[in-house]
Formats: structure tokens, sequence, C-alpha cells
């Protein structure tokens, strides 16, 4: 029983990952071709009102999708199982985008943040 509800959960996250990565493309989309306007005030209204996030998550969303995709030679679909807030972390670190990326489902937050360099986000 405990191992199905375990096994159950762990799929539902997986999938629930893979879900954000597409919501990543979307509001990218949105972005980029101001979709918004018409509909609300300003882009963060959009993601204030419409999405029911944070300006700040918002734009934390945009980043990543714009470092690892449109930017560098990544894929959506390498993503899909990502933790976007490690992602988000790795931005900060040394190398390429295909350097932090790696590092991102290897390292924890904490030793992302460690990993920092002082004055650089994406």
């Amino acid at each position: 029983m405990k191992d199905s509800l375990l096994q159950n959960c762990l799929k539902v996250f997986s999938e629930a990952r893979g879900k954000i990565v597409d919501a990543l493309e979307s509001l990218w989309l949105v972005h980029e071709n101001s979709a918004w306007e018409g509909e609300y005030d300003s882009f963060s209204d959009f993601c204030e009102q419409g999405l029911r996030i944070s300006r700040s998550t918002g734009s934390k969303y945009i980043k990543v999708y714009k470092h690892y995709v449109v930017n560098a030679s990544l894929t959506a679909k390498q993503l899909r199982n990502a933790d976007v807030e490690c992602l988000y972390l790795a931005l900060a670190t040394e190398g390429t985008p295909e350097k932090q990326f790696s590092r991102a489902p290897t390292l924890s937050r904490a030793e992302l943040k460690d990993e920092a360099v002082e004055g650089k986000f994406g």
C-alpha cells in the first residue's frame, strides 16, 4: 500500500513538471507576442490576475525558458523532468547553459545558491 502511494505521488509530480514546462512555453509565447494586450493592463496583471502567479514567478519562468530554450540549444522536451526552481538557480552559476542545465538536477537548491556567481542572474 505505502509503496503504491509513493510511486503514484512520484508519477504525478513527474507529470506535473512536464506540464509546467508546457506552461513555460505558452507563457513565453504570450509574453513575446504581447498577447495579453487588450485583456490586461500589463504582463504583470496577466500573471497576477489571469494566471494567479506573482509577477516575479512569471518573470522567473520567462528567464528560464529564454535562457535554456530560446538562447541555448536545449529543447522544451529536455526540461520536462527538471525542477524549474533549480533551473532558475543554475542561471547564476558558471558555464554554458548546457553545463548549467546539467548541474540543475544533480545539485540541491542550497548547493546551487552556493555556486552562484555574485551579481549574475539571467
